[in-house]
């Protein structure tokens, strides 16, 4: 972290801005200030630890280390790939495939690169996925814990658009899922209603067809009947009956 003893990229925004905070410098922010707390309070951890200061430079507007306003994002970032994980297994409650999650997020360089210097993006991501993976335990839970996740998503979401507005767009995919989740269910509540419906129908015409058949079979007996029991004609009048 300590490798390029300048300010890199955004740094030149981020890391000035959580100095700035420190020393109560005005300044003008565009962004939502989550993220420059967030780098302000390790710009203000590490400079009271004693060590790991042997280069410094005043580009943020005080004397510091570039590792102080770098190691709290690289413990941030290294949380990401846990996070994936946890939402792997949430999604498909298998161990495998949680590690391929976590394996895969580890070894992504974007995620690297951004952990490494005092930027804002690793807090939208962490923030966005904790916002996910609270979701997804809420939704597991039927019980009063459910509240509970809910809670913590909210804040989580609440989190990732303080770091910067792009967070909104974590919260806009969880409505999204929640709306095709809704949309899916009636689809599917629809289909069924016009199958049961349409069963119920010819349930009803195969009755009225049996019954028809049934009092057909019945009238045929009851003629077979009749026939039996007519007895055959005397033969003394026999021939009165013949034309």
């Amino acid at each position: 972290m300590e490798r390029f003893n300048t300010l890199v990229f955004d740094e030149v925004y981020f890391a000035k801005f959580g100095n700035n905070y420190l020393t109560h410098t005005p300044f003008f922010n565009a962004h939502p200030p989550l993220s420059q707390y967030m780098i302000g309070i390790g710009i203000w951890i590490g400079s009271h630890i004693p060590f790991w200061h042997d280069t410094v430079n005043g580009l943020t507007g005080s004397l510091r280390s570039p590792w102080t306003y770098r190691w709290f994002n690289a413990l941030t970032g290294s949380f990401i790939p846990l996070v994936v994980a946890a939402i792997a297994y949430q999604l498909s409650y298998r161990c495998s495939f949680a590690l391929l999650a976590g394996l895969f997020t580890a070894c992504d360089g974007i995620f690297l690169v951004e952990s490494r210097y005092a930027l804002s993006n690793i807090y939208i991501v962490i923030f966005g996925l904790l916002g996910h993976w609270f979701l997804l335990l809420a939704l597991d839970n039927q019980n009063r814990r459910r509240s509970f996740w809910l809670v913590f998503a909210g804040i989580a979401f609440g989190a990732s658009v303080g770091t910067k507005w792009n967070g909104l767009w974590f919260l806009s995919g969880a409505y999204l899922i929640w709306i095709t989740a809704w949309v899916i269910y009636f689809i599917y509540y629809f289909l069924n209603s016009k199958l049961f419906f349409a069963s119920s129908s010819l349930k009803e015409a195969g009755g009225s067809e049996s019954r028809g058949a049934g009092e057909a079979g019945e009238a045929g007996r009851q003629g077979r009947q009749r026939l039996v029991l007519i007895p055959p004609h005397p033969p003394h009048l026999r021939h009165h009956y013949k034309t």
